[in-house]
């Protein structure tokens, strides 16, 4: 059996994630634009920090573009798109990743800016917790 390398092992994970959203752009998200509903489930705040946290990964990894679609502005297009009261726990993170990715606040326009500091910080979480709400 053929050894494999911690090398062989990012680049066959790159290719497969890449060809991932290949097959999506091309069947489902057109310019990866998530439709509202995929697979039958809505696709919510989440799914949209997924993205832009998978492209934004791919971008840092010098995957410049997926099926013509440059992965920095898919990043910066979703979190545009954002309604950050709506982003939760899990995907605030990612929202906050991505924009650190991008070269942080700064580097984005005003309302994408904006956008992405209010998403990275769940405002609901953190006062639900304090409430005693949620553990």
């Amino acid at each position: 059996m053929q050894e494999m390398r911690a090398n062989d092992v990012a680049s066959d994970l790159i290719a497969l994630v890449t060809e991932s959203l290949h097959r999506l752009e091309t069947n489902h998200a057109h310019g990866l634009v998530l439709p509202n509903v995929f697979a039958g489930h809505v696709t919510d705040e989440l799914a949209s920090a997924d993205l832009a946290y998978v492209a934004g990964l791919l971008s840092s990894l010098g995957v410049e573009e997926i099926a013509g679609v440059s992965t920095a502005e898919v990043c910066v297009d979703v979190i545009g798109l954002l309604d950050p009261s709506r982003v939760e726990d899990f995907a605030a993170y990612r929202i906050g990743e991505t924009a650190l990715r991008l070269g942080g606040l700064e580097a984005l326009d005003g309302d994408v800016a904006e956008r992405a500091a209010l998403a990275a910080l769940p405002t609901e979480t953190v006062r639900a917790v304090r409430a005693g709400e949620r553990p």
